[in-house]
């Protein structure tokens, strides 16, 4: 987007802690949380995934895009899917092979609800010698009506874990 309309970029980031995961790589963007004041722009653009009221943000329906689509569509960019430079601190070797898995999600529309499909997914990848690290916030998640739970066969790794060590899991995986 910068190099596109050669402009100062500002881009403010739902929590803090995510600035440092960027800041290094990308020195020439400033970086703020939600809480930073600094309102002096030309323009500003939220991105997010806007279920009820998609179109005229994004180019196609949500549930079948994947979610940097969707960031670079609401930006003018089309389609394109980018992958950033990350700063983090890479997990040692455990010496086991695993999979990280996140079951959950914020919407029920956006689970994966095939009755007991993540239950046979563990199953397999235990079978041929893998650990299924479950890598959720919470072991539990939903609404009253719809309730969801981590899959039988993994090792639960849910809890409040920072980005950080989020981030050491998944490169170890």
């Amino acid at each position: 987007f910068q190099k596109k309309h050669q402009c100062r970029l500002t881009c403010v980031i739902f929590e803090q802690s995510f600035n440092k995961i960027f800041k290094q790589n990308y020195p020439n963007i400033n970086f703020l949380s939600n809480n930073d004041s600094d309102s002096n722009y030309y323009a500003a653009y939220r991105l997010g995934y806007y279920y009820e009221d998609w179109k005229g943000k994004i180019i196609a329906d949500p549930k079948k895009m994947p979610l940097s689509t969707i960031a670079s569509s609401i930006l003018g960019l089309g389609g394109i899917e980018y992958k950033p430079k990350l700063s983090f601190e890479k997990e040692t070797n455990t010496g086991k092979k695993y999979v990280c898995i996140g079951t959950h999600s914020t919407a029920q529309f956006k689970y994966w609800n095939r009755q007991g499909g993540w239950d046979e997914v563990v199953k397999y990848l235990n079978d041929i010698g893998y650990e299924v690290w479950c890598i959720d916030r919470f072991k539990y998640f939903g609404t009253d009506q719809y309730k969801n739970s981590i899959p039988n066969g993994v090792i639960d790794k849910t809890g409040d874990v920072s980005i950080e060590e989020r981030m050491k899991q998944l490169a170890g995986a």
